[in-house]
């Protein structure tokens, strides 16, 4: 479809009349603190009660503490022929202890069978990663020169945020933990809104 133009004094405009002034917009920066509205700790896999957000924007604020893990180690095992003379080639193997785990399915109140979004840490649970443990890593040729461990920043990325655009709804939680110590969920909400309910 191609739009075209008028004459002005059909809508009552005369194009020589001077612009009108716009309102005044206020200098005064918007409010984006946000407040704690509801909160859950724990160790354990749970549903949680019902909670109603009524307003249209909320954040899902997590940690979670693991456990902390054993190193992984290796084994070897040779076997022996008879008399107890070993034999020329061994068997190994190696042993190590499962990663810890964490998700938040945060589900929909009114409608059971909707789920509003699955939430896992990114990147995983790797607490050695987030205390600075540097793993052994393979020497690499950048720009000339070889890698060193400075070259390599980590950080604790804990607590993760995750928006929720969509409010004004009732919500439960399904949580489910493996090998975590504990863990901590704060819903907050704009300072903003609170008292506009």
């Amino acid at each position: 479809m191609s739009v075209g133009f008028v004459n002005a004094s059909v809508y009552g405009v005369t194009l020589t009349d001077e612009i009108p002034s716009g309102t005044r917009i206020d200098n005064i920066p918007l409010n984006t603190s946000m407040t704690s509205f509801a909160k859950i700790t724990g160790q354990y896999s749970g549903t949680t009660q019902v909670i109603n957000i009524p307003f249209p924007y909320w954040e899902l604020v997590y940690t979670v503490d693991p456990v902390e893990m054993t190193k992984p180690g290796s084994v070897t095992v040779t076997p022996t022929r008879g008399s107890g003379v070993a034999a020329g080639a061994g068997i190994q193997g190696s042993y190590s202890s499962a990663l810890p785990e964490f998700t938040i399915q945060v589900m929909d109140a009114n409608d059971p069978n909707r789920v509003v979004r699955t939430i896992t840490p990114p990147g995983g649970i790797d607490v050695n990663l987030w205390k600075g443990v540097k793993a052994t890593i393979n020497p690499e040729f950048k720009s000339g020169r070889k890698t060193t461990d400075t070259d390599t920043i980590y950080t604790d990325p804990r607590p993760w945020t995750e928006k929720f655009f969509e409010g004004q709804r009732s919500y439960y939680f399904i949580i489910n933990s493996l090998r975590i110590k504990s863990y901590s969920i704060d819903i907050r909400v704009p300072t903003r809104y609170i008292g506009t309910v």
